[in-house]
């Protein structure tokens, strides 16, 4: 009665049936939410959002809101043309249209690890397989293994810059590598930027014309706003294959309709009011990481995540911490391949220091 793609283990670990027990608490402090809506951030007052907009249906969006995110990228310094410009309701469902864009059931898509969990659960759904390529510590920051990578073949390169949780961005020695490898695998480049506005300056793939590529953004995290429902695509590469990517997508998005009419007329002001919002972030950020710094976290560069390394088994400490009243990440959950903890810099830098003082008290 039901597909094989969907049978996923459902049984929860340890740490998630106790993580959810202690969110419970009053008192406890919280060092996981990501959710931007639920940390205190600086507001304008209510967005002018009219559900009474007008539904004017179109597969890659309005044209008024294509317009607005090429003037974000503009902003940028990135140049795209609002054509180049596909509307989603979330990235998870640009993913799943580019999974079917550019691979047939059961063809691979390379994807980084560490990196987020939720990529194998899209690649299930999407009938495509996930070829996992290392991120390489150096000592200072997490970069693409070379020779790793060079052994990997698959349709589709995905690099996320700022990664989760490891902040590393990509450098423009590894943008010439990964363009050189989707040239000899005859393979698209998908980046995953919606953490790009985490890092000063933003440093965008979108608008390059080396490869077929999608640059996916939204205002989950570019406006703070995960319950807007709007992210996007932006497609890039030579003409040719730019323009056949375009026709395809066409007849996919035109399948779902799926964003909205009133935030698509709002986006101007979305905008606008987001520039608030991220200065209020990024002083957040700056003092959290500092913290995390000082904690003897690893080096972050971009992101809403902090890594600490631990020395002990990540599980059972995570166990312990709970018991204190703080939730923390143990690092498997991401797939790093030593002992940490992985917290979120997004929370009030009161609870993210006093969660800090608790692990280390914990740790001794």
């Amino acid at each position: 009665m039901f597909s094989r793609r969907t049978s996923w283990s459902r049984e929860p670990n340890a740490w998630a049936l106790a993580s959810t027990a202690a969110r419970r608490r009053p008192d406890v402090l919280d060092l996981t939410v990501t959710d931007p809506t639920r940390v205190d951030l600086e507001r304008p007052d209510p967005l002018p959002i009219d559900l009474r907009a007008t539904y004017d249906p179109h597969p890659f969006g309005a044209a008024k809101a294509r317009a607005e995110v090429a003037r974000y990228y503009e902003a940028r310094g990135r140049r795209v043309a609002p054509e180049q410009i596909v509307l989603a309701a979330t990235t998870s469902e640009a993913y799943g249209w580019l999974f079917r864009l550019v691979a047939d059931v059961g063809e691979r898509v390379a994807a980084p690890t560490p990196s987020y969990p939720l990529f194998a659960h899209l690649a299930d759904a999407s009938d495509v397989v996930l070829a996992p390529y290392p991120l390489a510590f150096d000592g200072r920051r997490f970069r693409i293994d070379d020779a790793a990578l060079a052994d990997v073949d698959a349709r589709a390169l995905l690099v996320v810059s700022p990664n989760n949780p490891t902040g590393n961005v990509l450098s423009e020695s590894e943008r010439a590598q990964i363009v050189a490898w989707c040239r000899e695998h005859d393979a698209a480049l998908i980046v995953d930027e919606v953490f790009l506005d985490s890092v000063a300056p933003p440093v965008s793939y979108a608008g390059r014309g080396d490869v077929l590529s999608f640059t996916l953004g939204g205002l989950s995290k570019a406006a703070a706003l995960p319950g807007a429902k709007l992210s996007w695509i932006v497609v890039g590469g030579p003409m040719g294959p730019m323009e056949e990517a375009l026709a395809r997508l066409e007849i996919i998005a035109d399948t779902a309709l799926s964003v909205g009419a009133p935030v698509q007329a709002a986006l101007g002001a979305v905008f606008a009011a987001a520039d608030r919002t991220q200065a209020s972030l990024r002083r957040r950020l700056e003092r959290n990481r500092a913290a995390a710094m000082a904690f003897g976290a690893l080096p972050i560069e971009g992101g809403w995540s902090a890594i600490l390394p631990v020395g002990e088994d990540d599980e059972a400490l995570a166990l312990r911490l709970l018991d204190r009243g703080v939730i923390a990440q143990p690092g498997y959950l991401y797939d790093l391949s030593f002992e940490a903890l992985v917290v979120s810099t997004i929370v009030p830098c009161a609870t993210f220091e006093a969660g800090l003082a608790k692990i280390r008290d914990t740790k001794q």
